[in-house]
């Protein structure tokens, strides 16, 4: 049977802090972290188990399980152009799956891959792909076009966990009705240290990207009030959360604030009140929103599209 594990994709989006320089041309430099009482670690790559390889002069990397596998994925994911994730349930844990094919358009095979994820990189030369993820006998295709614009973010979800037996229900007769007021919810309270989330700042614009798997996005919501626009990506009729290739912030006249690739599924900016204009583009589909930043309060934006680009 499939293993499931709880890290989840999930969350809101929330605020901002710090004040601007006008300076354009600055590159992307880390915040004093201690102003949102986070300080990340890097983790050794060389210390976790994961081992690139290659199959028809292809090479891709598999893994992600647990918070220094998945942390030390995405410090090493850039030189990879094709990035998949596998995610089953409304809260779309992550799933490893039993098998990933990836075809031509003619169905020859570029690569074929058992016992796989919930991340997978592929580099892949350009041109036009079908993938196709097996999980307990369920299969997902998807069209991917890989070509020199920048890496391709691709989520394959499972409605529901492939393989699992539904849990009886409880007889009618023997429940009663519980008053609201009386539970009391406490949620589980997440040490920001011990997640790899750091502010930063592009042309002394602060941002914070992130908020893959419970703890991350739970994190980002501890510490969300610092920014003004709030931003959350996803994809398909359920809304799942997906991590997207670029991210523009224009002023009206066109003049670039802010340009960011690998972002999401959150992303939290502090800009100075003004008209701006957010571009986001995943595997070549763009969206676009105007919106109005002011002192009113924080601003939140979902960028939505219908099924996964």
């Amino acid at each position: 049977m499939t293993r499931i594990h709880s890290s989840a994709l999930s969350g809101a989006v929330l605020g901002m802090l710090v004040t601007l320089s006008p300076a354009i041309s600055q590159a992307a430099q880390p915040v004093d972290s201690s102003a949102v009482q986070t300080q990340p670690q890097p983790v050794d790559p060389t210390a976790v188990q994961l081992q690139p390889l290659q199959q028809n002069g292809i090479t891709y990397l598999s893994g992600g399980i647990g918070l220094d596998e998945s942390t030390a994925m995405k410090q090493i994911r850039g030189g990879y152009n094709l990035r998949m994730t596998f995610a089953t349930g409304p809260q779309d844990q992550y799933l490893p799956v039993d098998k990933v094919m990836i075809q031509q358009p003619n169905g020859q095979s570029v690569l074929t891959l058992n016992d796989v994820g919930p991340y997978l990189y592929v580099q892949l030369p350009p041109g036009q792909y079908t993938v196709v993820s097996t999980s307990n006998g369920q299969e997902k295709r998807q069209n991917v076009a890989v070509d020199s614009s920048g890496a391709k973010s691709v989520v394959f979800h499972w409605a529901q966990a492939p393989g699992l037996e539904p849990v009886a229900p409880v007889a009618a007769q023997t429940t009663k009705p519980v008053e609201a007021s009386a539970v009391k919810l406490q949620p589980q309270q997440v040490d920001p240290t011990a997640v790899q989330l750091q502010p930063q700042q592009q042309n002394g614009i602060a941002y914070l990207s992130g908020g893959i798997g419970l703890d991350e996005s739970t994190a980002m919501k501890q510490i969300h009030g610092g920014y003004n626009l709030r931003m959350t990506f996803a994809t398909g009729p359920e809304g799942q959360y997906l991590p997207v290739d670029n991210v523009a912030i224009q002023k009206t006249n066109g003049q670039s604030v802010l340009s960011l690739s690998d972002v999401g599924p959150y992303l939290y900016v502090r800009l100075p009140a003004d008209q701006y204009t957010v571009v986001s583009t995943s595997n070549g589909h763009e969206k676009r929103q105007n919106v109005a930043v002011n002192d009113n309060g924080a601003k939140s934006v979902v960028f939505h599209w219908p099924q996964e680009p």
